[in-house]
């Protein structure tokens, strides 16, 4: 049987802790009837799966795929060089409340302590930088 948009959507929903009405809220409906989609009585269209793909920061391809439930690796949009949580969240792309938390206090050691950093984990990949908002020359 074929995974349907809204079977994907209360699973990420529930996995990742967010809440209905933020998800509402993205996508440009009430919360009634965002329950209808999550109950799928009322299909998934284009501009919902914009927001889906905005929301979750989870590639178009994998909302369509009906062959499987989860999210690979290749299914989440990579951040632009630079792009800290806080502009992820501006540009619509939603992190959970404790990912923001703990990426702010990572980077916030790495700043105020890159040569501890660096000695207990060695230095930070181009990719780490990257999601964690940091210029080459801030470690």
């Amino acid at each position: 049987m074929g995974r349907r948009i809204h079977e994907k959507v209360s699973r990420l929903l529930r996995e990742r802790g967010f809440k209905k009405k933020e998800l509402a809220s993205a996508l440009g409906v009430s919360p009634q009837a965002l329950q209808q989609l999550l109950d799928g009585t009322v299909p998934f269209d284009l501009r919902h799966l914009k927001g889906l793909v905005s929301f979750f920061g989870i590639k178009a391809d994998y909302w369509i795929d009906d062959s499987r439930l989860d999210p690979r690796p290749e299914d989440v949009m990579e951040r632009s060089k630079g792009e800290a949580p806080e502009a992820l969240k501006k540009a619509g792309i939603h992190v959970s409340p404790a990912e923001r938390k703990f990426t702010e206090k990572v980077r916030r050691f790495i700043q105020e302590h890159p040569e501890e950093w660096t000695a207990l984990f060695g230095p930070l990949t181009r990719e780490e930088m990257e999601i964690l908002g940091l210029d080459e020359k801030e470690t």
